[in-house]
């Protein structure tokens, strides 16, 4: 008989933490995944408390870094547990069971931590923020109110009342308190860019639009963003050489029929969140935002770094289709057990719908489409804390608008083309707004249900989408966002001119919606 196997021994105390350090340096230079790498040996192996909690920790903040709230919510929960008196390790639990969209849960953690340290600014904007997801305004201005009055923090409670303050009248008060965070030099810049920004939204909504454009312009002032418009077209160039009808068609292609998937692609700022919430009103269908899953399975299989995707694609086989697909299925499996379909609304993903039809031959792709200068002039009203650089500047984010729609257009031309069952359907945000129940009446007949009374009610539902403002949850479909471009005519000549070849190209069209079975 063999030796009997001896129970690990914990790594060394410093050569765990020397990791965690080089991990950490990695996360400060924004480099998340390559950090997760570093982590993945010390939490592969028995660690000395001290060193797992730092390391947990630390890989929660990647994965929340990069959009893996669920994983993140995993690993901060395992850190709460080696320490529970950690107060902000608590918190950060609790925000990454709110992005993951673990509201209850994630209520219940914040009340913890402020059971215990009811002082905590950020757990009591947080929980705030979570009154405010379930239309509980008044409750959330009181609870910071109270707060303040008690001499908490100032900057994490007047940022989240900006969220209640166009539902209680209180636009002035917080667009002065807003205002005056702004120029306190002492804050970090990230606080001070998103009191811009909150500030400016309220101006907006007030109708004064001179100073919101102001307020917005001096937001973005304050980070300097660097993008590449000629690397995003070389990128385009290569997508649309390698992913072409043959390359689809030619290749191992998923076996799994499963209907679960459907795939939510557009612009940011082009509808996705709003169908998405429609469709998640539906009892069958659960709406888990935006995952990440599938970035990381294009990255794996077909676009390696160092390797041209052309390579990539030729080169992608029966075995790693069907890796590919059973992975992604089984994340949407743990997500929502019992659902019929799930909905993935990244935008990004119609970067990735040529992998998507050779993966999932059942799936449903929707792609929202809005008018395009509403669609960028909300990009650069929202602040995407530096994960969107081109939305910016004017100039970028009109060269990135046109370039997706070089892509979507090859897709419009490939998908149908090419003998796969993704069953591909168009639908315009303005044509939501304008016939509300139709639209919806469409959604839910190309998911393949049968139609429920309860999608009409989607604003009802608790759930808060991270691309939304507080003020917009919990909200029923509303015009005001339609044509809002006019408004701003003035302020975005730069914008319009970088955008005159899809306006040029969409001159007199009606742009309809439309529903293709491919293949």
């Amino acid at each position: 008989m063999g030796r009997a196997r001896q129970p690990q021994k914990p790594v060394g105390l410093s050569g765990g933490l020397d990791a965690v350090q080089r991990a950490f340096d990695l996360f400060q230079q924004g480099r998340a995944r390559a950090a997760m790498r570093e982590l993945a040996p010390v939490l592969d192996k028995p660690q000395t408390p001290q060193v797992e909690l730092k390391a947990r920790r630390l890989q929660g903040a990647c994965l929340q870094r990069e959009g893996f709230h669920e994983e993140a919510a995993q690993q901060l929960g395992k850190a709460t547990a080696l320490d529970g008196r950690d107060a902000q390790v608590r918190f950060d639990w609790a925000q990454a069971l709110q992005f993951a969209g673990k509201i209850d849960e994630s209520e219940r953690v914040v009340r913890e931590l402020l059971s215990q340290a009811p002082e905590h600014a950020g757990g009591t904007a947080l929980l705030a923020r979570l009154l405010q997801s379930r239309g509980r305004h008044d409750e959330a201005a009181a609870l910071l109110d109270e707060a303040g009055g008690r001499g908490i923090e100032d900057p994490p409670l007047t940022l989240a009342l900006a969220g209640s303050a166009r539902r209680l009248g209180r636009e002035q008060e917080a667009i002065e308190r807003l205002d005056a965070l702004a120029t306190q030099g002492s804050l970090p810049v990230g606080q001070r860019q998103e009191a811009l920004f909150q500030a400016a939204s309220l101006l907006d909504k007030l109708g004064r639009f001179d100073e919101a454009f102001a307020h917005f312009e001096r937001a973005h002032g304050l980070v300097k963003a660097s993008y590449d418009p000629r690397a995003t077209r070389r990128d385009t160039d290569e997508l649309i050489r390698a992913w072409t009808p043959q390359a689809i068609a030619g290749g191992a292609r998923g076996r799994d029929l499963s209907q679960t998937p459907i795939f939510v692609v557009g612009m940011p700022r082009s509808g996705t969140t709003l169908v998405e919430n429609i469709l998640g009103a539906h009892p069958a269908v659960f709406g888990a935002g935006e995952l990440m899953r599938m970035s990381s399975i294009y990255r794996e299989l077909v676009h390696q770094a160092g390797r041209p995707l052309e390579q990539g694609v030729r080169s992608l086989n029966a075995r790693q289709v069907a890796s590919g697909a059973q992975a992604y299925l089984a994340h949407l499996k743990r997500l929502a057990p019992g659902a019929q379909r799930v909905v993935d609304k990244h935008p990004l993903n119609f970067l990735h719908l040529g992998l998507i039809a050779r993966l999932f031959p059942g799936a449903r792709v929707i792609h929202t489409q809005r008018d395009p200068r509403d669609t960028c002039l909300s990009c650069y009203f929202r602040n995407f804390l530096n994960a969107m650089s081109y939305a910016t500047d004017q100039r970028w984010l009109g060269s990135f608008y046109c370039e997706y729609a070089r892509l979507m257009e090859h897709w419009r031309e490939t998908l149908p083309g090419a003998p796969v069952n993704l069953r591909f359907m168009e639908i315009r945000y303005e044509d939501i707004i304008a016939d509300q129940e139709g639209a919806s009446r469409r959604l839910i007949e190309f998911a393949g249900l049968a139609w429920d009374e309860g999608v009409m009610r989607f604003h009802e539902r608790p759930r808060p989408a991270p691309t939304l403002n507080a003020d917009e949850i919990g909200r029923p479909v509303y015009a005001s966002s339609v044509a809002k471009w006019k408004a701003y005519e003035g302020h975005i000549g730069v914008l319009l001119r970088a955008l005159g070849p899809v306006l040029d190209s969409q001159q007199g069209a009606d742009g309809p919606d439309r529903s293709e079975p491919g293949g």
